[in-house]
Formats: C-alpha cells, sequence, structure tokens
C-alpha cells in the first residue's frame, strides 16, 4: 500500500485562479487535482468551466460511480442511452441542488450554463489515462468543429431526444 501526503484544501485564492485559467485555457475549462498521485483509490479535482466549454459524451468503464458538487455557477449534467438519446437531465445549481451522484457506466456530459462554474468532481481510482473513458460514435470528440453545436444542442435536449438528429 503507497502511503500520500494530503494536498492542502484550496484557498479562495487558487479557485479564483483556476476559474482564470478556464477562461483562457483552449477548452475553456481547468481543474486542479485535489489528490496527490494518479494511484489513489478516489480521484478528487475541482474544474472550472465556462459556458463555451464543450463536453463530450463519455463514459468510464469499470467505474461504478462518480459525483459532482456544485460550488459555484450552474451546469446540467446530462445522461443518455447508448444510442445518445437523453435519459435524465439533472440541474446543479447554487439555490437548488448541489450534488449529482450517477452511474459512471452510463454515457454523460454536462452543459456549463454561467461564467466561472466551478465544481468538486469526485470518482473512483485508480486513474489510467489509457482506460479512463470511452466515447460513443454518436457525439463528436472535444477537438471537432462540430463540437459546439453539439454543445449547443446539448443545451436544449429535452428527454428522449437523440444528441445527432
Amino acid at each position: 500500500m503507497t502511503t500520500h501526503d494530503l494536498v492542502p484544501a484550496p484557498a479562495a485564492e487558487d479557485i479564483a485562479e483556476l476559474t482564470a485559467k478556464a477562461k483562457t485555457a483552449p477548452r475553456r475549462r481547468s481543474h486542479l487535482n485535489l489528490h496527490s498521485a494518479f494511484d489513489e483509490p478516489v480521484q478528487r479535482l475541482l474544474i472550472a468551466a465556462e459556458p463555451e466549454t464543450y463536453v463530450q459524451p463519455h463514459r468510464h468503464p469499470g467505474k461504478p460511480w462518480e459525483m459532482l458538487v456544485l460550488i459555484h455557477g450552474a451546469m446540467d449534467v446530462l445522461v443518455f442511452s447508448d444510442d445518445g438519446r437523453l435519459e435524465e437531465r439533472v440541474a446543479l445549481r447554487e439555490d437548488g441542488q448541489r450534488i449529482m451522484q450517477y452511474q459512471a457506466t452510463r454515457f454523460h456530459g454536462s452543459v456549463v450554463l454561467e461564467p466561472g462554474t466551478v465544481i468538486l468532481e469526485i470518482k473512483q481510482g485508480p486513474y489510467d489515462s489509457a482506460s479512463a473513458k470511452e466515447t460513443p460514435t454518436w457525439a463528436p470528440a472535444e477537438d471537432s468543429p462540430d463540437g459546439p453545436a453539439v454543445r449547443d444542442r446539448m443545451i436544449d435536449l429535452s428527454i428522449g431526444e437523440a444528441v445527432t438528429p
């Protein structure tokens, strides 16, 4: 068993810096690991994101759960069927629901609705970039020119509708 040092809790200025980085990052999001190593059994990270970000729907094979905790802003978490139809939409808001836990083996994505949105993501480790996520054929890659159009469609997608018509 490996012993890891605890990472200090982020201060308000750390979160402000993370948010500023997201505003200028090519993907319009930035993260800060709160775990000290990728082999830890629980991965914890802060993610700052802007409304222009496109989070390609994906799933995590072999990982039973994932949890999101809204710190600031607003976002919708979307859960899809294997063929790309929206099955569930959960609104995370400062004045409403702030926590969502879901099966990580289901396709999921999100749309950021307010500038400066920050979430805490908690998921089972260890993290292995080669097998961390699986992406569907029905959703374009994050660097695809079609990504922004799909993101815009996901904002207004209703239950039962497919991401790509």
